[in-house]
């Protein structure tokens, strides 16, 4: 991208662009104490897409990784939107002044899991997930203006089938979670409903939610 922008001459542009590596959950790190006004990001959707697994082969070939270890490492640091792995049983929110909104949030989800062998990995999906995502959304909130915006659009997700098919609302979940960690939903915007497989579900859509800070 910074080689597209690069590519464009001076008098079309004058944009200043500079790409920060490093971890969503803890952006507010990478910033060199700047604010911003806005703030864009479509994360992973809870939806089993283990990205690391999808592009491994990739990865290697660009030397992103040079060990089996490091291949772990990159894996287990990944946002927890799948259960191919089993990542530590461990939330950040739980040490959060909302660790019971959070479990009020999560408990009817958690109860609607049907009790089989999948059941641990799904229960680590939507903790691990909402954890996650409460984290980035704690860092971002440090980093906005008084009058910025956050923009995120986000995909919810169907699991299980038959009599034990559940749906995973990402959008609200996030939008949520977003008032516990300092803003206000200014707009929940539904871009296009999904399918899966045939089934369709009133909560199986892709949706645009803006935030301010509350």
């Amino acid at each position: 991208m910074l080689e597209d922008l690069q590519a464009i001459p001076a008098r079309q542009s004058s944009l200043d662009v500079t790409v920060a590596r490093g971890d969503a959950r803890k952006c507010d790190e990478l910033t060199g104490g700047q604010q911003f006004e806005w703030i864009v990001f479509s994360p992973p959707y809870p939806n089993n897409i283990d990205y690391t697994e999808v592009y491994k082969t990739e990865a290697w070939a660009l030397g992103l990784w040079d060990t089996p270890e490091e291949m772990k490492r990159q894996r287990l640091s990944t946002l927890r939107s799948h259960p191919s792995i089993k990542f530590p049983d461990v939330y950040h929110y739980k040490n959060s002044r909302h660790a019971g909104q959070v479990d009020l949030l999560l408990a009817p989800l958690l109860e609607a899991i049907p009790d089989d062998h999948y059941k641990f990995g799904r229960e680590q999906v939507v903790r691990g997930y909402a954890d996650d995502m409460f984290m980035v959304l704690e860092a971002c909130r440090k980093v906005v203006k008084p009058h910025g915006r956050l923009v995120y659009v986000v995909g919810n997700s169907v699991h299980g089938s038959g009599d034990g098919r559940f749906v995973i609302a990402a959008d609200l979940i996030l939008a949520r979670l977003a008032e516990f960690a300092g803003w206000r939903v200014e707009e929940i915007r539904i871009a296009r409903m999904l399918k899966r497989r045939s089934y369709e579900a009133a909560h199986l859509r892709e949706s645009v939610v803006v935030l301010r800070p509350a």
